[in-house]
């Protein structure tokens, strides 16, 4: 399948994504994480977009942790470098 542009906006942010899944499953992907940001923002009192991002990059990779088998979660880091299994 060929890869198509799509203009997204999250965040207030346009983007232009390269994506071989249809526009509507990138729109729908794209609003999902406008959501968890948004959400992440007022719950959190900051507006700063980088860490708005990162706070619900990890809300939505608990959701994913949450739905997969134990056995199947891949190594984690610590802060320290040390290596942890989850």
């Amino acid at each position: 399948m060929a890869a198509n542009y799509y203009d997204i906006e999250v965040f207030g942010q346009s983007f232009r994504v390269t994506s071989e899944k249809s526009e509507n499953h990138v729109k729908m992907v794209a609003a999902y994480v406008d959501q968890k940001m948004r959400e992440r923002a007022r719950a959190s009192k900051t507006i700063m977009p980088l860490r708005v991002a990162i706070m619900a990059a990890l809300d939505i990779a608990e959701e994913v942790f949450e739905r997969q088998p134990t056995d199947d979660r891949p190594v984690s880091f610590s802060l320290g470098g040390q290596r942890k299994a989850d």
